[in-house]
């Protein structure tokens, strides 16, 4: 293959259509997942086809970057996921990834609201992640999180 059909959108597109169509034939009624967020995650959720399973559980489990700038694309992945599996529930993990100061860590995670959306990610059947090497252009290295 060669020209704009070989790039990077193409591979990624045809990724996430293989990784999708794997990832249907193993969610089931009743399933608790989890989602992490990114370009290729939120892809292979768009890829998904359209189901209307019961009692399906969304959980993000992995917090948001804080770069207006930077699409993690955390939310449309967890919307999209729930609009085309008929998810009963839906639960966003309302802080960022990553902070630096231990005590504001703590204080996060006794947060009510992101004390419960924990308690749902340990009860997950299922997790979809998006791994990206550390010298990749990824969201996180974009964002700044990771500076020499």
């Amino acid at each position: 293959m060669t020209g704009a059909s070989a790039g990077p959108d193409f591979v990624l597109h045809r990724t996430a259509q293989a990784s999708a169509r794997i990832v249907s034939e193993h969610i089931t009624d009743g399933d608790h997942i989890g989602l992490t967020w990114g370009r290729t995650l939120f892809e292979l959720v768009c890829a998904l086809p359209a189901r209307a399973l019961q009692g399906v559980q969304l959980v993000q489990v992995m917090g948001n970057i804080d770069n207006g700038s930077v699409p993690s694309y955390a939310m449309e992945t967890l919307t999209t996921a729930a609009s085309l599996l008929h998810a009963e529930q839906a639960h966003a993990l309302p802080c960022p990834i990553l902070v630096a100061n231990p005590s504001l860590q703590r204080s996060l995670i006794s947060a009510i609201r992101v004390k419960e959306v924990l308690a749902r990610a340990r009860e997950c059947t299922t997790i979809l992640l998006n791994l990206a090497l550390s010298d990749e252009p990824s969201f996180l290295n974009i964002s700044g999180y990771f500076k020499s």
